[in-house]
């Protein structure tokens, strides 16, 4: 699969030594709160982005993302099987538990992966998740993500009925 990515990511990622970063983004959705999930980058420091996917801002403003270290093992790309993605973020924050906690429905994840100097500008993603199952202690937040099963959704959604569609009848 081809992706397209700036001139700067292509040459970060083919010069020998480059002072060029790439960051991971993710946001977690909260139902307690959907105004305000929870965002966090791959890096040292707080990021802020509009998180610009193919010219089109994500948001109006930008929005920031805490700085902080989370691990992903990626699965395989043997094309064959839906794979999980294993995520594990330091609980530094216990807003993460607690959205955990008073989750009724699996919370959604999405992932982006941008330069540390042109942050607003998404090389690779959106990626969408759901966090299946998550275990926790005072150290760190352990959890599977799956991608969106969009293989076993109703197409169409809605069906062709007198009511919906009275054209047709």
């Amino acid at each position: 699969m081809s992706r397209t990515v700036s001139q700067a990511a292509r040459r970060a990622m083919y010069d020998q030594s480059t002072d060029e970063v790439f960051v991971i983004l993710i946001e977690i959705s909260r139902e307690n709160d959907p105004a305000n999930p929870i965002r966090a980058a791959l890096d040292s420091e707080n990021l802020d982005s509009k998180v610009t996917v193919s010219g089109t801002d994500t948001y109006p403003v930008a929005v920031t993302f805490a700085g902080g270290f989370f691990g992903i093992d990626l699965p395989e790309e043997s094309g064959e099987t839906s794979s999980t993605v294993r995520i594990s973020i330091d609980n530094v924050d216990r807003e993460i538990v607690v959205a955990i906690r008073e989750a009724t429905e699996p919370p959604e994840v999405r992932m982006w992966v941008v330069l540390k100097s042109t942050p607003h500008v998404v090389e690779a993603g959106p990626y969408y998740f759901v966090l299946e199952s998550a275990e926790y202690d005072a150290q760190s937040v352990v959890g599977e993500l799956t991608f969106e099963e969009v293989t076993n959704r109703k197409y169409p959604k809605h069906e062709f009925t007198p009511y919906l569609v009275p054209g047709l009848f």
